[in-house]
């Protein structure tokens, strides 16, 4: 969990942290657990939905898949020419075969760009465990991300587990121990990888 995010420009931050942030530093502060406050626990959730906004309606409609006004004849044909509308008109009582070598009506689909897509949703769930004295303080987070993007079958989830420990070692002497793993799993558009 982030605490304050702060931006370091020019000659502070090359000052700070060397030559390589010449061009300046985002600096991200974690939590730490609170001092004499008990045991902390947090829990958040969070949910997104995503829709498309847009329709396609400056699409021509009297003219289909091809080339020079001919229709693809073959699965080959018709792959090196998806996103060519200069075949002959279209003719629904024909029927040409498709990028994946299906044969499918040569007519107009209405929203056929907009019926691939779908609503798409992402979900966050973090549970976070904290404590501090004024020597040692402690905090472990676990957070859980699902994600359903717009593209059918391109989806993703990360789960995120972080520990941030700190004890003093006398006045002026503080020790630190960050340990962050994350693990995810994205599955792409198979269609896409294909072409």
């Amino acid at each position: 969990m982030i605490e304050s995010i702060s931006v370091l420009k020019g000659a502070s931050a090359s000052a700070l942290y060397g030559s390589r942030a010449s061009n300046g530093v985002v600096l991200i502060t974690t939590k730490s657990a609170s001092r004499d406050a008990g045991l902390g626990i947090e829990v958040s959730t969070n949910f997104n939905a995503v829709m498309l906004g847009r329709s396609f309606d400056d699409y021509q409609r009297e003219y289909g898949q091809g080339r020079d006004g001919r229709l693809t004849s073959e699965a080959t044909d018709a792959r090196t020419s998806t996103q060519s509308a200069w075949g002959a008109k279209l003719d629904p009582s024909l029927s040409v075969p498709i990028y994946n070598g299906l044969i499918k009506p040569y007519g107009n689909v209405n929203n056929n760009i907009l019926s691939f897509f779908r609503t798409g949703w992402t979900t966050t769930n973090s549970v976070a465990l904290s404590r501090g004295t004024d020597v040692n303080d402690f905090r472990i987070s676990i957070s859980d991300m699902r994600n359903a993007d717009i593209v059918p079958n391109s989806d993703m989830s990360r789960t995120t587990f972080m520990f941030k420990g700190g004890t003093k070692l006398g006045r002026k002497i503080r020790v630190e121990a960050r340990s962050f793993r994350s693990t995810f799993r994205n599955v792409q558009f198979s269609a896409l990888t294909k072409l």
